[in-house]
Parts: C-alpha cells; structure tokens; sequence
C-alpha cells in the first residue's frame, strides 16, 4: 500500500549526491531502482529498538533523505527522526549537522513505496518515491505567483518614474527585486525536478532559465540603469571662507540620473550632510526636490586644526535600508549609492571669541585619553601669573565647548580647599587637577599682539606630563572684556625699612586663583606682639576693611602665633563674589592700636575712602613702628 507524504525539506548548496546501499535483501535495497523523467527514488534503513512504529518511521524517514540528498537538499530538523544510520555501525551521524539553508521548501509527491523487515538482522528498510512532475508543478506554481507579483511591481515602478517620482520607483524596484529572489530556492528546484536528466543536472549541466517572467536579470537591469547614473552636481557653497566659524551661502547639492537618454532630477532621495574634515553643526538630513536640490544650512564650521574644513553629500542607504527589503543583491546596489557624493571645501578665516575658543576646545580635545576627566584650571595674563576680566569669559566658554565635545568628562565645579596643601605646592597644575580630582588640566595664557590677542592653551595630566597644546589668534575687536589686569602691580607705600615682620597667606599660594562662590581663608603671622587690620582691595580699586569687623574678635596678635580669619568658631565667612580681575589682601601690624576706621559698612566690611596708598598712610600716621605685607589673588566668574 503507497503511503503518501507531505515532507518538508531545506535547500542546501553543499549536500553530496547518491543512493544509501546495504546488504541485505529484498532486491531494491541491493540495487535500488535508478532516476526515471517521472521517478526519483531513496532507500532508508533503521536498526530495530523493539519500538516498531518508531522504528518503521525512521526507515521512511532516511529514504526521504536518500531522495534529498539527490536533490541537493536536506531533511528540515522537524522530521521525526534525527539520526541516519548504517546497517554495519548503526547510528553514524546526526542529519541536524547537514541542515544548510533557512529557506523551506514543501515537495509534493513523496510516498513510501515498499518496506521490508530483515529479522536476522534486525533491520528495517523503507524504499520511497518522489512524483517528479508533481514536485515541479507545486515549485513552479509559488515562482510564477512570485513572478507575477515582481511584474506589477514593475508597471508601479515605471508609472513612478513617469511622474517624476525616482525615489518611489527605485523602492518598488527593490520590492520586485525581493520578491524575485524569495523563490530563488524554489526556481532551483524547478529546473532540476522538470529536467529530463537528474543525473545531468547533478554534474552541472543543463541549469537554464525556468521561464518565468520577468526573471531576476530584467529587474537587475532596470535597477542598474538607475543606480549606475545616478550623480550629484555642487549647486552653491563650494569653497568658501570661514568668517567667525560661519560662511555666508548654505550648502546645496543636485541630484540627477540618466533615464531614456537624458539627465533628469531625482526626487524624494534621503541625502545626508557630514563634516568629514573639522568640526561644526549644520542641517545633516535632508530629502531631494522635485528639482533633485538638497539644501544644508551650516550653522557653524571650524576646521579643527586641519588646512580646510570639508563637508560630503551622500545618498542616505541607512533610511533606504530601513524601508526596503534585505539581500545580497540589494546590499551591492545600496553601496553603490552610497558612493555618489559631493564635496564642499570650505577655507579657514578670522576667528571670533566663541569659535576661537571652540577651535582651541576641539584640538585639547582630541588628545585626552579615553575615559579619562578634565578641569578648566587657571588662565592668565602673559607671563605674570595674574588674571585679568577676560579671564572669567575665557574660561565659561571654554568650558562650554569642552561639556559638548566630551559629554560627562567634564568637571564643571572646582573648589579648592586648604586640603590642596597636602599634595604639594598649590601653583602647580598636578595639584589643581588632584584637587578636582582630575585626570588632566587645561590651562594656559592670553597675549596682546598688536590688534590681535594670542591664546594659548595646554592640556596637561595630573602626573604633570604635557598631553597637547594648541593656540588661536583672535582680533583684539572680537574681544570686549579687558585683557590686561587693571593695576598689576598695587598703588602700595614703601613699608618701614626695620617695621614688624609680619606674613600673609593662603592655601592657594601667591597669585592664588578664586572661583566665585569660592570661601576665602587669610593666614597672618607677626614676629611681634602688636594689633591687626587686614585690608582687601578690589579690581575696581575700592579698599574694603574685612578684619576687623563687627562680627570678628580681637584686633590684638601675638607674636609667631599663626591668625586664621575667619577662625573655626567665626560666623562670618568671605565668600568670592563679583566684580572678578587681580585682587589683594594687604595687612598692617601696628605696635599700638589703631583709630576707629571712618567709612560705611558693605557686606560685613567697611568701605574705606581714597585709595590703598591713601588709607595706608591714615593708618600708620601716628605709628611710630608699623610692619606690611600683602598677598596677590585672582578671581574669576564660575
């Protein structure tokens, strides 16, 4: 009795030709039936296990595939048996292990057509038979559907492009692309199964065209065509010069093919704008017009230490991708898109403040380590060590442009404390970068040149090595904050040739630089019993009186006896506030007490009339033996 089965089964590339062989009778198994124009044939042999339906279904199972094997295919991992086996050594190997391919393929008209049991040797064999005209009809039916669907896809794709609509028939193109190649596996097995020779077939011989139009060739053309003469032509923006990190024309591209010989746009195409060379921000996506124009509008460019910035137009294959199908053949022509691109050349010029520093920003940039934090540290005025009002401006935007360059590795506050102290001198850069905790410093000085201002940076790790170092010229106009500190050095009277030693300090060292917001600590120490003012004079020339005050102690000091102002018990603190530049702590050690200060009070303090000089020589009129000293510090905006 013929036992008809549906078996399914997947196309492989690799799989080796032949009939399995034993030993045993009947005749079939010996010499199994040969190929026929109507017939193919397997054997299948099983070892008994004492479970016969099992036993029996794993024979049928092998001489199915027996007849895949021939057909260059292998048993889907859903049969019920999973092992194929040899009638002297039993199980010899896993069938899983020659499953190759993903496509799966139904094959009509298999049927076992004989079994037999050999009870000496305890051996089941199964002989089936695949209906050759069957299988191909049933493979040629799903390639002619598939075909038909290709064609409709094809009259959309030419009604598209007859509109002007190239982006949406190159779409419809690939679908009929797709489409055609789902049954490349089916259309294989069709001209093997329809064949008059399955052994010819086998060899190589005699694969021709299946029939079914239009074939994978035709829509191949048509795509080719389109893709191979697509171009872009530069409309405006080419070689232009920077102005202050911006250029006066956007940027606009035209996208043409050659369909029916001529050149007409390309519309409704993704097109994307990248900067391949330096550094900015501008309209990086956009999508051609029914004149094929893309338009990209540069909002800043900076070539980034590089002779000239360069920005490329490319077709968008990453939004194609998204919409179309996948396959190897869809891949290759996406890449050749991909490489139809226009070039924008754009030459350096003048600097302003914000793309200089940004300029500046990205060289640093580049050359910290992965993974590894940076602080903006101190930034002064020549070769002085002292700052001056465009410091504070200097160094917010500097942090700005870093933030955006190394998102997160950034340390926007700093507070240093007095426990920098304990890593060492409080001037260097390796103690600036521990204190923040850092792994390297950008920190540097500013020049006037002329009607420019040089700035000069370093990027310097905690370990003290120099990582990198960039400069920019800016012009002096592009500049409105005063570069050179207002009184580098103070309007100070000669002190005493033999007055009282006397020592001011704090943790920060001289030239010590402040954030605002930052809490101030002054340390005085005199080599003699006497009374104490300490004097803070401003960058915009007013002389404060912070010490003492109606909050703090006694004026009186003891000689080698170290004075904090404020003290640990103090309710007050002197907390960094504006107006920012080079600022001073002067203190004067009398050897009897001081007049009451004439003057009102601001912020704790009392505001003192006149200038340093001034006020200096009101204090120590009546003084018969005075001491000074004074500490220069340099504030600056956060």
């Amino acid at each position: 009795m013929k036992l008809p089965t549906h078996l399914f089964v997947m196309v492989s590339l690799l799989g080796a030709g032949g009939c399995a062989s034993v030993l045993a009778q009947p005749d079939w198994m010996a010499k199994p039936p040969r190929a026929s124009s109507l017939y193919m044939y397997g054997v299948g042999i099983a070892h008994a296990t004492g479970d016969q339906a099992s036993d029996h279904q794993r024979a049928d199972d092998a001489a199915r595939t027996d007849i895949a094997r021939q057909l260059r295919v292998t048993i889907n991992a859903s049969l019920t048996s999973t092992t194929r086996e040899n009638t002297l050594t039993g199980i010899a190997y896993d069938t899983k292990q020659v499953i190759e391919s993903s496509v799966s393929i139904t094959l009509d008209g298999v049927e076992i057509n004989k079994r037999h049991y050999d009870k000496k040797r305890k051996t089941y064999y199964a002989l089936a038979r695949l209906n050759r005209q069957s299988a191909a009809d049933r493979f040629g039916q799903d390639v002619r559907s598939a075909a038909q669907r290709a064609g409709g896809f094809l009259h959309q794709a030419q009604r598209h492009q007859a509109e002007g609509a190239t982006y949406r028939a190159f779409l419809v193109l690939l679908q009929a692309a797709g489409e055609r190649a789902s049954v490349d596996a089916e259309e294989s097995m069709y001209r093997v199964l329809a064949s008059n020779s399955v052994d010819g077939l086998l060899a190589g011989e005699g694969l021709g065209g299946s029939g079914f139009k239009p074939d994978n060739a035709e829509i191949e053309q048509m795509i080719n065509r389109m893709v191979a003469n697509m171009s872009f032509e530069n409309i405006s923006g080419d070689d232009q010069s920077i102005h202050q990190g911006r250029i006066d024309q956007s940027l606009t591209a035209r996208l043409t093919t050659r369909w029916e010989q001529r050149t007409i746009p390309v519309s409704g195409f993704p097109v994307r704008f990248d900067i391949t060379q330096g550094y900015g921000k501008l309209d990086q996506r956009g999508t051609s017009g029914t004149d094929g124009d893309i338009r990209s509008s540069v909002y800043r460019i900076l070539p980034g230490g590089e002779p000239f910035s360069e920005v490329v137009a490319t077709i968008d294959t990453a939004a194609i991708r998204a919409q179309a199908s996948s396959g190897p053949m869809i891949d290759r022509w996406l890449n050749l898109l991909g490489e139809v691109q226009a070039r924008y050349r754009m030459n350096p010029g003048e600097f302003g403040l914000e793309d200089g520093l940004g300029e500046l920003a990205f060289r640093l940039s580049r050359h910290l380590p992965e993974d590894r934090s940076m602080v903006v540290g101190r930034f002064t005025y020549e070769d002085t060590r002292v700052a001056s009002p465009f410091t504070g401006p200097l160094r917010r935007v500097l942090k700005k442009e870093l933030s955006e360059l190394v998102p997160g590795r950034l340390i926007e506050q700093v507070g240093l404390s007095a426990a920098a102290a304990r890593y060492g001198n409080p001037e260097t850069v390796e103690t600036f970068a521990r204190s923040a905790q850092a792994d390297a410093v950008v920190w540097g000085d500013y020049w006037e040149q002329g009607d420019s201002i040089l700035v000069s940076a370093r990027l310097t790790g905690s370990d003290g090595v120099r990582l990198a170092s960039a400069q920019i010229f800016m012009p002096r106009a592009a500049v409105t904050y005063l570069v050179r500190p207002p009184a580098i050095d103070p309007d100070l009277p000669a002190p005493p040739a033999n007055g009282i030693p006397i020592h001011i300090w704090t943790d920060r060292g001289d030239g010590g630089l402040y954030v605002e917001g930052d809490r101030l600590a002054v340390f005085v120490q005199t080599e003699s019993d006497g009374y104490l003012r300490l004097l803070y004079r401003q960058v915009d020339g007013r002389i404060i009186q912070i010490f003492p005050n109606r909050m703090s102690g006694d004026e009186r000091v003891i000689a080698d006896q170290v004075v904090a102002i404020p003290d640990a018990e103090a309710a007050y603190d002197f907390v960094v506030q504006p107006p920012f530049g080079v600022e001073y702590l002067v203190a004067i050690a009398g050897s009897i007490p001081f007049a009451p200060p004439t003057g009102r009070e601001i912020n704790g303090g009392i505001l003192l009339h006149g200038t340093l000089a001034d006020v200096i020589k009101r204090l120590t009129r009546d003084k018969a033996w005075y001491g000074q000293a004074i500490y220069r510090m340099t504030t600056v905006e956060r």
